[in-house]
């Protein structure tokens, strides 16, 4: 079919009044689609949606240790006492650099 066959097939339907349904119709699809039975719900687990529900837990866990941290080593800092690369520094340079005296 060329294409001008088909604009004026596309105007003559254009021009055409629709059909009108039988009368009831509306009615008996309503009662076909109650007819019709539920499928059941499938609730899809992926392995990324525990992951999601974690994330933010994970995330305020995460910042929560931070903060612990942060203010516990304010708070020994704070009292005084040695930081724990201070124990080190004197072993290591003991170990690495002085070991003709062992």
């Amino acid at each position: 079919m060329n294409q001008s066959k088909l604009d004026r097939l596309f105007a003559v339907a254009r021009d055409q009044k629709a059909p009108a349904p039988p009368p009831g119709f509306a009615a008996e699809v309503l009662r076909a689609v109650g007819r019709e039975p539920v499928p059941p719900r499938v609730e899809s687990v992926s392995v990324l949606e525990p992951l999601n529900g974690w994330c933010p837990r994970a995330a305020a866990a995460a910042a929560a240790l931070m903060l612990l941290c942060v203010g516990a080593d304010y708070g020994f800092t704070a009292a005084g006492l040695p930081e724990p690369g201070d124990g080190a520094v004197p072993v290591s340079a003991q170990l690495f650099f002085n070991l003709e005296d062992l």
